[in-house]
């Protein structure tokens, strides 16, 4: 029986260990609150605020994307998911026409991480299309679009 507890003693501590690790990838305490980092990757307010935007819900939209806005903040200020921030950012300047802020986006993306930057490529290719094929006769329309008059 003495020649098992070393063994038993060694996998009871790999297994502490292995669940602490686990439990420090996942969890941060951020603001007095531990936060699940995988949920945080997740930013329903962006999509919301567009959607707003798109329904003519302005003031919704606006509160949407600034709430994404300092999501956004957040994750660039701890230094945690940067490639996903500037994923986000980049949708965000693509789908607001900022390219000055789209550029600096892929080109942050292109040192950290290829494939979301890929993956940012073929937002933008979409958000481009939608702007195109929305109005084509006026172009795109930014904004809830009122008929001008002629």
């Amino acid at each position: 029986m003495e020649s098992y507890a070393p063994f038993l003693a060694g996998l009871v501590a790999l297994l502490v260990g292995l669940a602490a690790g686990k439990a420090w990838e996942r969890y941060k305490l951020q603001e007095g609150r531990w936060i699940d980092r995988r949920r945080a990757r997740e930013s329903p307010h962006y999509i919301l605020g567009l959607n707003s935007t798109v329904a003519g819900q302005l003031d919704r939209a606006i509160s949407e994307l600034a709430e994404a806005a300092r999501a956004f903040t957040r994750a660039f200020e701890h230094g945690e998911d940067g490639p996903w921030a500037w994923y986000w950012a980049g949708q965000n300047a693509a789908a607001l026409g900022d390219g000055e802020a789209l550029d600096r986006a892929r080109r942050e993306l292109k040192e950290r991480d290829a494939v979301l930057l890929r993956e940012l490529e073929t937002r933008v290719e979409a958000i481009a299309a939608k702007e195109s094929s929305a109005n084509p006769e006026e172009g795109p329309c930014h904004s809830p679009c009122v008929p001008t008059a002629s």
